[in-house]
């Protein structure tokens, strides 16, 4: 499985988080969008920006960073192809009270 960002003249460099399961071949790769700048994020708002390398764990699960349109918020998100999940916004407050 390989991670790989898509370009989207449109909404700039990391327009869209995609990943690739590669069976034997680049001709047989399929492409999974994970998110995509422009659209709803889940916890509310809207995909501003990524930013970083994308993570994928052993689940196909795949962590990324992005930030949300109109502030300069960013978050760290997780999705699968099917749904994605906020899983921690930079700035706030923790379970235990920290941020």
């Amino acid at each position: 499985m390989s991670i790989r960002s898509v370009s989207r003249p449109s909404t700039g460099l990391f327009g869209a988080i995609a990943v690739a399961a590669l069976a034997g071949s680049a001709a047989a790769a399929s492409h999974t969008s994970i998110a995509v700048q422009g659209a709803a994020a889940p916890g509310g708002g809207i995909f501003g920006a990524f930013s970083g390398p994308p993570s994928v764990n052993k689940n196909g699960e795949v962590a990324f960073l992005g930030s949300f349109v109109g502030g300069a918020t960013s978050a760290v998100f997780r999705g699968n192809g099917s749904s994605s999940s906020l899983v921690a916004t930079i700035g706030a407050t923790t379970p235990l009270g920290g941020t």
